[in-house]
């Protein structure tokens, strides 16, 4: 009751009270009746006050941190990736052999066997030196969202600058008769699945679905941002795009590749995004396999 009544005494004192002993508050500096203090409809509008609320600021996209990933890392995991190949080499020839457990699998069965070991080669050293090494998340590797208008703009753009490039160079290479090492004719993979349906559609599955993923996330966004931690872009661009196009082990087509891997390097680079070469990756492959399909059976025929 005492600390009521001190503050009443305050309050009378800061405001002041009327003849009849009422309370009087201000208002911007004007002296209000107390009975006009329940409602501010008795207020006039002149002695009122409006109330600014803050403006409520957008909030800005989360900073995403660059990823912990070393060269020392990318030297050690390279590494462990030769062994890991020398292991796979070892375990086809003895499950492939003249005797081997595995000889009797059809040949889709087969080549989609050795792609899914290919994929364990690179997956399980990537693993464990970005997520049980350094816990990293999705977007150290760039897989952030792209409206779906920049997508497709981009994929579009990458397809037809590839394949101007490409035509440029088999015309220069036609035109002069010089032969370009490393630039030849990819063999199709159709054989490799098999002319049955669910070979092909397995083909179809690993070759424009699996494979773009697993590339993407290992070539741009481990290797490519690994060396763009300790060179220039330029630089890094042409690093990763070499290391793309070696790991294909196809040395008749390794300039096709490099340049393929320049375009994807390009396409994350610009976008921020790995969704955007992962898309690309995907189109292409299965356009050039649908390609192939209709090669082999015949319903086109490609002049040579």
């Amino acid at each position: 009751g005492v600390i009521a009544f001190l503050r009443f005494g305050k309050r009378f004192r800061r405001n002041g009270a009327d003849r009849n002993g009422r309370l009087i508050r201000s208002v911007n500096h004007k002296r209000v009746p107390d009975t006009m203090e329940g409602s501010d409809d008795n207020i006039p509008h002149s002695m009122t006050r409006r109330k600014r609320l803050p403006r409520q600021r957008k909030s800005a996209p989360p900073s995403v941190q660059p990823p912990p990933w070393t060269l020392k890392d990318l030297g050690q995991m390279l590494v462990l990736i030769a062994v890991l190949f020398v292991g796979v080499i070892g375990l086809t020839m003895y499950g492939f052999g003249d005797n081997g457990p595995w000889i009797g699998w059809p040949e889709g069965t087969q080549t989609g066997f050795l792609y899914l070991l290919q994929t364990v080669i690179l997956l399980l050293p990537l693993y464990l030196f970005t997520h049980i090494k350094y816990k990293s998340s999705p977007h150290h590797f760039g897989l952030r969202k792209v409206p779906i208008r920049t997508l497709a703009l981009r994929v579009f753009q990458g397809i037809v600058l590839y394949y101007i490039v490409a035509t440029l160079l088999a015309e220069f290479e036609q035109s002069t008769q010089v032969e370009i090492p490393g630039v030849g004719e990819q063999e199709s993979h159709v054989p490799l699945f098999g002319e049955t349906a669910q070979g092909l559609w397995l083909g179809g599955i690993l070759l424009a679905v699996l494979a773009p993923l697993v590339e993407e996330l290992f070539f741009r966004g481990y290797v490519y941002q690994v060396f763009k931690k300790s060179v220039t872009v330029g630089w890094a661009s042409v690093l990763s795009a070499g290391v793309f196009a070696l790991f294909h082990f196809e040395f008749t087509v390794f300039v096709p590749l490099f340049l393929l891997g320049l375009i994807l390097n390009w396409l994350f680079e610009s976008t921020r995004s790995l969704w955007v070469p992962i898309a690309f990756h995907m189109a292409n492959n299965a356009f050039a396999f649908l390609i192939e399909i209709a090669v082999f059976k015949e319903w086109i025929e490609i002049p040579t």
